[in-house]
Formats: C-alpha cells, structure tokens, sequence
C-alpha cells in the first residue's frame, strides 16, 4: 500500500510541474541509449576513432588533464595532495556506506566522493581557458601591430609590448625575449619554443606564420586575418554561455528538487520512511537516483567547457 502511495504521490508531482509521462519516457530512452550505445556511434566519437590522437581517457585521462591543468595555472605542486585527498575521500565513502549496512551506496560513495575534487580542476581549467583566450587576443593584437610596422623586428615587437602583457600569456612572450637576448639568437627555434608554451590552436597557426615570415615578409598580412579567430571565438563563447545559462538554472533546480524529493516523502509518511531507509529496495531508489543526479551533473558540467 504505501508503495502505491509512493507511486501516485509522484504522478501527481509530475502533473502538478506539467510534466507529462510521454516527455519522462522519452528523456529515459535517450539516457538509456546514450549509457548503452557502442563506442563510436555518437559523432565525438566517429572523430576521436577517426583521429586516434586524442588523450586517454577513464582515470588515465583525468589525472592527465588535472596535471596539465595544476601545471598551466602554477599549482602543479598541489597534485600529489589532489591523489592523497581522492584516495582518502574513497576510503571515507567505502567506510561510510559499508557502516550503516547500505550496499548499494557502496559503489556511488566509493566512486563519487573521489570524483569531487576533479570539480575543483574543472573550475580552474574553465577560468583558465577563458582567461587565455581574452589575454592572448590582447598580447598578439599589440605584438603584431607593432610588427607591422616598417622595418620592425618581431622581437623588436615583442620586448616593446612586454610590459604590457599580462598572465597567462605574458610568461611565453617574457621567455622567448630572454631566450633569445641571453641563449641563441636563433629566432626560429625560438620561435618553436614559444610556439610549445601555449597550447591552443589559434596562436599555433600564428606563431606558424610568423616562422613563415621570416622567409616571405608578404605573409604578415595574413596575421591579422588569424587574430580575428580569437575575437569570433570569444564572442562564440559568450554567446555560448548565455544559451546555456537558462537551462543550466532549470537543471539546478530539477536536480535540488529531486534530491529534496526522498526526504520530504519520508517526513510526509512514517511508512515511507522505513520503506526508503529500511529496506533493501528503498537503498537501491536512494543510490539511484544520487547516481542520476552525479551523471547528468557531469554531462550539464561537459556542455559548459569552453570551445578551445
């Protein structure tokens, strides 16, 4: 009986906020399909089979990417600390959930808390990302016009707006004048130095054509064309953002909503409560619907990365 109270109290949730169970259905179909599909279907992963340089993926991947995140913004000491903390959060959830003699939560704590400080990298490469894209189109908007200029020289561009470029991108530019003035005035390897200090495509297609450039002076024109690429883009991203903001407020909602929902029902009903917090059944609803809201955080959270 209290079952089928549990059941229509929630048909009527779902009536009250105008949801109707053709449009659930569906959203369960397609989440369905996507947990399941084989490897390559979707269109990211047509590309990455067809590239087969991408970055490994699984917990390969994200200690990569959270390595090369530490590092690009000057913590890169931190990430010992990071794999001591996901490690301690793992055994904390192992040993909560084991405590109270809950299964099921078992695998959700184990593998969900360790996953917490990954949000932390994910803000900071988010930040970064958006703050390189702004700088760079500052940095290389001035170096080239300086570089223009008649009888310029690029280092001569470079050293000139030096006390104006600001991090992340001020870094590069400093080494390459320091390499350049004190190591080997060899300005294409130098060049290619530079070139590795930044990883983003835009500014290695223009650090390609200023190599180019010292062999063909006419290709400097081409400079200010790639610049542009950083203003679309950040104007993109913006735009972006501004789409997503909407539906990203309507996913916090529906996800605070639901996992206010398994609390409320026990308040509302004694029967409901040893149902949910007794029984074997009602650990695996509470596991599973914690398990919903960890994915589609995760999927809300890979929509809002930058672009490039």
């Amino acid at each position: 009986m209290d079952i089928l109270a549990f059941v229509f109290s929630g048909a009527g949730i779902l009536l009250i906020l105008r949801l109707p169970p053709r449009l659930l259905a569906h959203s369960l179909g397609q989440l369905g399909r996507r947990l399941f599909q084989a490897p390559g279907r979707d269109l990211a992963g047509r590309i990455r089979l067809a590239r087969q340089d991408g970055p490994p993926g699984g917990l390969r991947g994200l200690a990569a990417q959270a390595r090369e995140t530490l590092s690009l913004t000057g913590k890169a000491g931190a990430f010992r600390r990071l794999c001591a903390l996901c490690l301690l959060l793992f055994a904390a959830g192992a040993a909560f959930s084991l405590a109270p003699g809950s299964p099921p939560l078992l695998p959700l704590l184990a593998a969900g808390l360790p996953l917490v400080p990954s949000c932390y990298v994910g803000h900071l490469s988010r930040g970064y990302r958006k703050a390189l894209v702004q700088e760079l189109e500052t940095a290389l908007s001035a170096v080239t016009a300086s570089y223009l200029r008649p009888g310029a020289t690029f280092l001569g561009a470079v050293e000139e707006n030096l006390p104006y470029l600001r991090p992340p991108a001020a870094a590069a530019f400093r080494k390459f004048a320091l390499q350049t003035d004190l190591v080997s005035s060899d300005t294409r390897e130098a060049l290619r130095r530079l070139r590795s200090g930044i990883r983003h495509p835009v500014f290695h297609e223009w650090v390609d054509t200023l190599i180019l450039c010292m062999d063909d002076a006419e290709k400097k024109a081409a400079l200010p064309a790639i610049i542009e690429k950083l203003s679309y883009l950040r104007t993109a991203q913006g735009e972006l953002d501004l789409t997503l903001r909407g539906p990203s407020q309507e996913y916090l909602c529906l996800a605070l909503f639901l996992i206010a929902l398994l609390p409320l029902c026990c308040l509302l009903h004694s029967g409901w409560r040893a149902l949910i917090a007794g029984t074997l059944l009602g650990k695996a609803l509470a596991a599973l619907v914690a398990s919903a809201v960890l994915a589609t955080a995760a999927r809300v959270a890979g929509y809002r990365r930058p672009l490039l």
